[in-house]
């Protein structure tokens, strides 16, 4: 039922309350909401007791198994609306089982929704109850404490849960407590897979009807890459994939050889949180169409350790061209532990999750690595036209790898930076750009051309760091690329500074004759 509330304003002139001895309050039977009808009210309690809708407050073992039966206890309608309408007994925690019980008689024959909620007493509803009635569950949604209580639950359970769709399994202990193995019959008609430390015969995955696979916690021994492959292509409708904490082995696949490819057309996120050569592995063979966002965390590994050649195919970049080189990825963003790439109008240092469109990220890697080898192990530079850099980004990196790195960004038109790193950016900015073949640390071969780096750069933006005044020492090098760039015949068109700069006004006005228009904003 789709209900819409209108609100009307109204405007009343306000009278003095005044109370007397003979005020009485109005019997509930006579209040306004017993009015209403019958499905109405059913609508409110079923919204009211969803625990999705609660606040943080009522999200306890105390109340949750409780709420849907205070309904029943106001008076006769409000008792008699709850005792016939099943759907409101359909959730089933199993935490507390002489509630659970009384909810699967009153839930009928409707599909039920079978949870442990986090922070319960653990898994104390008798297998035998809930097997009568296993037929009707379509979802399980367990936090559980007692591993045993698990593999019990699931023993009995085995032939009867054909009408299951979704399957939530989560251990509520740390990542590195082991994994629990459940056995399972085939799930022809899940649709949404989450295991934490949970594992199950993979092959069970294989009804084709998943759109949400997430697993976490997986030791080498419990899940292997063809394994993974093999859900892939038995899924071709996945839409979300979240891989975090799974230890493999590197050379897990059949015969040694990669698993045959596997297409994901539609797929809109994928998250891998694991070491390389996982990553490596799962990203090396599957097709992802140009609009997948993509999130990846590279995490240390004692199974096989990684190496810069090996970090340089973590992403799907070189081989899917139509993914880099898809419209809306022209901005680039760097920081200390991470790259992005963010889709057309992101604003500057967005951290919305949908302006990004691929992360990869690191808990170790120093921040030169991902300055320095951007345009060398990622994607060609010159393919972006807006490039932001965090805040004491490029301070302790050579000069020598900055001019190296601008270099390459021959299409860029705005950048975006922090102000403490202005004095390395002016030095950069006003070089000559090296010829395409040098490379490396040493010997750039700056010098040889009348060319400055980024040759198409329009626009500056300063700011992320906080609203206090520019000092004249910050203005002065901004100046400097205004002047150098102007002098080249390649002005700015824009520099656009966070807060108006104080006490510098001869700056400001020789940095208007070098650049069309400045923005204090």
């Amino acid at each position: 039922m789709s209900l819409r509330l209108e609100l009307h304003d109204t405007t009343m002139e306000a009278q003095p309350l005044t109370l007397s001895q003979d005020t009485e309050p109005t019997p509930f039977n006579e209040s306004p909401i017993q009015n209403l009808p019958p499905e109405l009210l059913e609508e409110i309690f079923d919204l009211c007791a969803s625990s999705d809708l609660l606040p943080d407050l009522f999200r306890t073992e105390r109340w949750l198994p409780s709420l849907r039966l205070a309904f029943s206890q106001v008076c006769c309608n409000w008792r008699s609306i709850s005792l016939s309408s099943p759907r409101l007994w359909r959730r089933i925690d199993i935490s507390f089982p002489r509630l659970a019980k009384e909810f699967l008689t009153r839930s009928g024959t409707r599909s039920l929704q079978v949870v442990a909620e986090p922070l319960s007493r653990g898994i104390k509803l008798c297998d035998e109850d809930l097997k009568l009635h296993a037929g009707r569950i379509t979802s399980f949604d367990i936090y559980f404490l007692d591993r045993g209580e698990l593999v019990d639950l699931f023993k009995d359970l085995q032939s009867d849960l054909a009408g299951l769709t979704t399957l939530s399994l989560k251990d509520d202990d740390t990542i590195y407590a082991g994994t629990t193995f459940i056995h399972l019959p085939p799930l022809v008609h899940v649709k949404k897979l989450e295991l934490h430390n949970v594992s199950i015969p993979w092959h069970t995955c294989s009804g084709g009807s998943l759109t949400s696979l997430i697993l976490r916690g997986l030791e080498p021994d419990l899940l292997t890459v063809s394994q993974l492959y093999d859900i892939f292509h038995c899924s071709p409708k996945l839409e979300y994939i979240e891989l975090k904490h799974i230890w493999t082995d590197p050379f897990s696949r059949v015969d040694g050889q990669p698993p045959s490819p596997a297409s994901l057309p539609h797929l809109h996120k994928l998250t891998l949180q694991a070491p390389g050569h996982f990553i490596y592995d799962i990203l090396s063979g599957i097709s992802l169409p140009p609009d997948t966002r993509i999130e990846i965390t590279h995490t240390r590994s004692d199974i096989a350790p990684d190496s810069n050649d090996k970090i340089s195919s973590l992403t799907p970049l070189t081989r899917s061209p139509s993914y880099v080189l898809h419209s809306e990825l022209t901005t680039l963003r760097i920081g200390d532990d991470m790259i992005r790439l963010l889709t057309e109008g992101a604003q500057p240092w967005s951290e919305e999750p949908a302006d990004t469109r691929f992360s990869f990220s690191s808990d170790y890697l120093h921040p030169q690595f991902f300055f320095h080898t951007a345009h060398t192990m990622f994607f060609h530079l010159s393919h972006f036209r807006t490039l932001e850099l965090g805040k004491h980004l490029i301070s302790p990196i050579p000069s020598g790898y900055i001019v190296e790195f601008l270099a390459y960004a021959t299409n860029l038109e705005t950048l975006r930076i922090a102000r403490t790193d202005l004095h390395q950016l002016s030095e950069a900015l006003s070089q000559p750009r090296p010829p395409p073949a040098a490379v490396g640390d040493g010997d750039l071969g700056m010098g040889t051309q009348s060319r400055l780096v980024c040759p198409n750069l329009r626009r500056i933006l300063l700011g992320y760091e906080g609203r206090w005044p520019f000092s004249e020492i910050l203005l002065r090098h901004i100046v400097d690329i205004a002047r150098v760039r102007h002098e080249a015949s390649i002005p700015l068109a824009v520099v656009e500074l966070n807060v108006k700069p104080k006490g510098t006004m001869k700056l400001m006005e020789e940095l208007r004759r070098y650049v069309a228009r400045v923005v204090e904003l």
